[in-house]
Formats: C-alpha cells, sequence, structure tokens
C-alpha cells in the first residue's frame, strides 16, 4: 500500500517527516493497511490558535482508493493533511 500525503502530495515512507512552509509536519510512525480501510500512526506538529506550534501523536484514518486518475488500480491511501 502506498500512502500519499493529501497536501503536498509527496509519497511517505514510515519513519519520514514532511515538513510545510509555515513550520508545520507530519511524521509517519506505522500504517495498519486494509483492503477498504487503513489507519496510520502520525506525529504531527501544528500551530495552535494562539499560533504555537504542538506535537500530537495519534491514529489517523487514512482514505483508501483504488480509482484515483493518476494511481489507476493501485492500492493507496490518502493521508489526510
Amino acid at each position: 500500500m502506498r500512502v500519499i500525503d493529501a497536501r503536498s502530495g509527496q509519497e511517505m515512507a514510515i519513519g519520514e517527516r514532511i515538513d510545510y512552509q509555515d513550520g508545520e509536519s507530519v511524521t509517519l510512525l506505522e500504517v495498519r493497511p486494509g483492503l477498504l480501510r487503513a489507519e496510520a500512526l502520525a506525529r504531527t506538529v501544528h500551530r495552535t490558535p494562539e499560533g504555537r506550534l504542538a506535537t500530537a501523536q495519534a491514529w489517523v484514518p487514512l482514505v483508501v482508493r483504488w480509482t484515483h486518475p493518476r494511481f489507476l488500480f493501485e492500492h493507496v491511501a490518502f493521508f489526510p493533511s
């Protein structure tokens, strides 16, 4: 299963961190793949309403697609960022 970051369009690998221009980032720690659903353990650095950066780690549901035009007939999961 390929995991794609929806915000940047980059393919993610376990342990890989993707940084965004605003100082936020996401690190993929683990993936539980499934045929129609999947979830990922991710560590995110995000901005709080006060403008500070905060770190959180949680299981995040992934959007699984088999018919995405760019990845036709591939088992692809999109990380919602």
